[in-house]
């Protein structure tokens, strides 16, 4: 970091590892047999997963999934670098799919490939596990304690078990239908959801003797799984069978890249839900009741026409969501040290951005060093291969909902044969669904920026379209989540918000929203240029540190500071669009923020050749050696970075501290 440039102390960041392909497999080629696959599989189909690498925060162990397989490292103090070969490798065969499964999903069950597309580590009641989404909707978690206990059978000098893990199985395994995507775990509720490509969202509870949840899990009989689905018969909330609940409505048409529970100590019950669509629709669920009770589109960059339908919004489709903590956001002076804006920073105008829904603060990224420039190192691209890609941008397949009841309305679409120029390349757009059976009242809040986009007609000729402002719309009056105290993180293809809470339970409540437009812009190699590496579908929390890390698999990663202040803003419950600027009302409010501290890899780091050109396969946060049974606030915190060539890199990260060193001379 530039000395001087900015006016506050951001979170401490130390680089403690750096690790190339020739590094952990010296001698070899990416193809060679003792050279996992990261994202191609036995059928030579190329995949992108979302984020698959996780760290335990009760042992130093790292598991990284490589297509349909979870291998198991430990990491090495203090570098964090990891061995050519894993402790354990756990490889499971699919399961059957149950009379019920075959009801409720129909011939489509078990289609696919075994690959993961998701991997999470977390605590179920007082276990931690670690949890997995694939291709074929398989959905499987496994108690880290068996994991740890394989490997330390394993460790004995007369052992002849195999590095193959076949004694470790799932104590979880069920499948969604189609390709699973969205992975969440509730801890206290100790509830596992998954959303997949049915466009429908399943969340297994498991029972608790009465009302206390027991050490493991006993899913024996599954002939005591009952299944709930939208407009039917409410199941029970005493929790004294396992049961099964189906999410859906008639609108919801699109893949479900993730989904959301707050396990933040505010909702213990698990009654809150949120998942997100790749149209750019965040839905709230209460999962108690079966009912959805809000519908939200926010778009810095709200698409100019409509296409086809079947396509996607490529810029405003929704990648991450996160419940975050408000006792994790740290109390600052200003406004400005909140939200990340310096005193010399003209191109940042305040009490403009104050006027507005949705706070763009972008453009507060440009303080850090070298943010902007463009990425060149002196390795090799990583080889992407177009076109046959599985993920959930993928057509559905032509399969009817039978989640939900309802007809889904129809509208028509003119195509688009003209060319938009922006600062987007290439790239479609769409237009926001609007649900036409929804009665409720639906509620709406723009921003004041307005501006203009050159169109081409197929003539050559060219000619001005307004470009929609900036906004959020609200489905319904009433708030997300009832009056959860807790700001929601939302990441979008290329652009980060956060929403308030809302104490008295009002759509309105949620503004204003901190937002940064295209976080992760830099020039990159044209490997990058598929949308499919640009999306923001990566993240991990430090709650005792107010610390959020995003990436995007272009490779970068920014750690976020969470902030809270009181400013003077306006008054969202008295808006008259007929008064002027000035003269709009307005309130002082605790506001709820975001910074971003760190841009990684750090310039010094791309300049070394440590930043590959290859993708980030999954980014993991986790105690320090030695520091997993301390207090939160006493731990210290790691980030390792796996990228799809193998290479990694891995950080330190820490509180504040007063005297700040000069980062670009930390990078090994």
């Amino acid at each position: 970091m530039l000395s001087g440039c900015r006016q506050f102390k951001e979170v401490s960041l130390t680089v403690t590892g750096a690790q190339s392909f020739k590094d952990r497999f010296p001698g070899s080629k990416p193809h060679d047999e003792n050279v996992p696959g990261c994202s191609e599989d036995a059928t030579g189909r190329f995949k992108i997963p979302c984020n698959v690498t996780g760290l335990s925060h009760v042992y130093n162990l790292y598991f990284v999934a490589y297509v349909d397989r979870i291998y198991v490292y430990e990491p090495q103090f203090p570098s964090q670098n990891i061995e050519q070969e894993p402790v354990l490798i756990i490889d499971t065969e699919t399961k059957p799919q149950s009379p019920e499964d075959q009801r409720h999903y129909g011939r489509y069950a078990n289609r696919g490939t075994r690959a993961i597309n998701r991997l999470l580590v977390q605590l179920l009641g007082t276990e931690e596990i670690i949890a997995v989404a694939r291709d074929d909707g398989d959905v499987e978690a496994y108690y880290i304690r068996h994991i740890y206990s394989a490997i330390e059978k394993r460790a004995y000098y007369d052992n002849t078990l195999g590095i193959l893990g076949t004694d470790v199985k799932p104590f979880f395994q069920r499948n969604v239908g189609l390709s699973a995507w969205g992975l969440a775990i509730h801890s206290t509720a100790r509830m596992i959801a998954a959303s997949s490509n049915t466009h429908a969202t399943t969340v297994f509870t498991f029972a608790l003797t009465d009302g206390e949840p027991e050490d493991e899990i006993d899913l024996s009989d599954e002939d005591e799984v009952y299944y709930y689905a939208m407009n039917e018969v409410k199941p029970p909330n005493d929790r004294r069978k396992n049961d099964v609940r189906i999410l859906a409505h008639a609108q919801g048409s699109q893949n479900l890249p993730d989904i959301a529970f707050c396990n933040t100590g505010n909702d213990p019950a698990g009654r809150w839900l949120l998942t997100a669509d790749i149209l750019g629709q965040v839905a709230t669920w209460d999962v108690h009741n079966l009912q959805l009770i809000q519908l939200v589109n926010a778009a810095l960059s709200p698409p100019v026409f409509s296409i086809p339908s079947g396509w996607m919004d490529p810029r405003n489709g929704v990648w991450g969501l996160l419940f975050l903590d408000p006792l994790s956001f740290r109390n600052t002076e200003t406004v400005e040290e909140a939200l990340g804006i310096s005193e010399d920073q003209p191109s940042v105008d305040l009490q403009k951005v104050k006027d507005t829904a949705i706070w763009d603060l972008g453009r507060t990224v440009d303080r850090l060093e070298n943010v902007r420039r463009p990425f060149k190192d002196f390795g090799k691209p990583v080889e992407v291969k177009n076109g046959n890609y599985a993920d959930p941008l993928e057509m559905s397949r032509q399969t009817a909902n039978v989640f939900s009841s309802g007809t889904t309305s129809r509208r028509s679409h003119s195509q688009i044969s003209s060319t938009v120029e922006e600062e987007e390349e290439g790239e479609s757009e769409d237009r926001m669904p609007e649900d036409s059976d929804d009665s409720d009242d639906e509620v709406g809040y723009d921003s004041a920026e307005e501006s203009h986009v050159t169109v081409q007609r197929q003539d050559g000729s060219l000619f001005q379209v307004e470009k929609p402002k900036p906004g959020a719309r609200f489905r319904r009056g009433e708030s997300m989540c009832g009056d959860l105290p807790c700001p929601i993180l939302q990441l979008s293809f290329k652009d980060v918000y956060l929403y308030q809470p809302a104490p008295n339970s009002k759509a309105w409540e949620h503004f204003p929203m901190p937002s940064m437009r295209r976080l992760f812009r830099q020039e990159v190699p044209a490997c990058f240029e598929s949308g499919k590496f640009g999306r923001i579908n990566m993240y991990a929390q430090i709650p005792s540190l107010g610390v959020v890390i995003i990436a995007t698999q272009k490779g970068r990663i920014a750690i976020l500071s969470l902030t809270q202040t009181v400013t003077r803003m306006l008054d969202y419950a008295k808006q008259d669009p007929t008064l002027s600027p000035q003269d709009r009302p307005r309130m002082e409010k605790r506001i709820y923020g975001f910074r971003v501290d760190h841009m990684l890899p750090l310039p010094s780091q791309e300049e070394a050749g440590h930043r590959p050109k290859a993708g980030i396969h999954g980014i993991a946060v986790g105690p320090v050696q030695g520091t997993e049974h301390l207090d939160d606030g006493l731990k210290r915190w790691r980030l390792l970075v796996h990228y799809q060539n193998h290479a990694m890199l891995a950080y330190e990260i820490g509180k504040p501290s007063r005297d700040q060193l000069d980062l670009s001379l930390m990078a090994i």
